[in-house]
């Protein structure tokens, strides 16, 4: 493997057989000292024959040739890789890896830091979050995965993530490696789980923003305890009520939004939230005039109070004060709409 910091010397580094993992840690089999390099990256995978490459959920991200990295993805000479802000080129000394013997078709990379970080073009809502809970918590944890899901978002939990066949342990892990963000389903039954725990740990050690969402209120375990301090929770304790589930749920949303803004470098739509502002705002106060119009309407309706009678186009009926508000409260949905996309602009 040729490495370039840009000023210093390069020196060769042959890809050995087996797995090598790629990052800012000294631990890690090829160290790349760069900050937008997270400190487990990629690993690299070499059977003798073929040379793969997977993101183990980096916060900058890895693409191969311009294509964002998730799952595993094979290698060919001259593929271009990009580690965060670290430019690499495979090498399988100048011919391909299908002209030569196995024996003598281990590959090389050139590794190149540029003089400016560049992010690779991947969109966060691409990359699954994955949804933290124990099993007593399943209809929770569905309901959320579903919202999320109609929310653009991508989502990972383990009934549906886990193929039959598979070690689920594993798949646990690859999961984790592969996600930005973890929800942690915060329950009686959660915190009492050792799997939840195990998760979480794992999580923390990789690296993973956190996110405690409260669907029963339990205090954390003593395992946990420190690595969720100061971490701010969202309540989400009334999902059975209808009247408060897509309420309570657009408060995940809004979290998410804010969580995958923290590590971005692209910025919001501002020209979008500023629109859907004044949208809102003219929505809002037309429904609040159409409300204070349909009370004055109704009552001089009924007669209770002696009010002059308001005459549109021969109609006094209270119900047109009530289509005007009706009519606003959905300008204003409109408007929280367009907000919501200038928010989401970029992820």
């Amino acid at each position: 493997m040729w490495v370039e910091t840009g000023t210093g010397p390069r020196s060769a580094h042959p890809i050995k057989l087996g797995s090598q993992l790629i990052g800012r840690s000294s631990a890690v089999d090829v160290t790349i000292q760069s900050d937008p390099v997270s400190r487990h990256h990629a690993e690299l995978y070499w059977d003798g024959e073929h040379l793969r490459i997977r993101d183990l959920g980096s916060r900058n991200g890895t693409a191969v040739n311009g294509t964002p990295v998730v799952d595993w993805v094979e290698l060919r000479d001259g593929d271009v890789i990009v580690f965060g802000a670290v430019q690499a080129v495979i090498q399988f000394g100048g011919t391909t890896p299908a002209s030569r013997p196995a024996d003598r078709q281990r590959p090389t990379t050139v590794l190149q830091q540029p003089t400016r970080a560049r992010r690779p073009p991947t969109r966060l809502s691409d990359v699954p979050i994955f949804i933290s809970h124990s099993s007593e918590d399943k209809v929770a944890a569905r309901s959320i995965a579903a919202y999320l899901g109609r929310a653009h978002w991508t989502v990972w939990i383990d009934e549906v993530g886990i193929a039959g066949g598979k070690d689920w342990r594993e798949e646990l892990v690859r999961a984790l490696e592969q996600t930005w963000v973890v929800v942690l389903l915060v329950s009686i039954n959660s915190m009492r789980s050792k799997w939840v725990t195990r998760e979480i740990q794992a999580a923390d050690r990789l690296g993973k923003q956190i996110i405690p969402v409260v669907v029963d209120e339990a205090p954390y375990p003593d395992a946990l305890r420190m690595i969720l301090m100061g971490v701010q929770q969202i309540q989400l304790n009334r999902l059975g009520e209808d009247d408060h589930r897509d309420q309570q749920l657009a408060r995940l949303d809004h979290a998410l939004i804010l969580a995958a803004r923290q590590p971005g470098t692209t910025p919001p739509g501002k020209t979008l939230i500023a629109i859907g502002n004044v949208i809102r705002a003219i929505g809002l106060i037309g429904f609040i005039v159409g409300f204070v119009l349909f009370a004055y309407l109704g009552i001089a309706a009924v007669g209770a109070i002696d009010l002059p009678p308001i005459d549109i186009g021969g109609i006094s009926s209270p119900f047109i004060g009530w289509g005007v508000a009706l009519v606003f409260m959905i300008v204003a949905a409109i408007g929280e709409g367009i907000r919501r996309a200038g928010m989401r602009k970029g992820i």
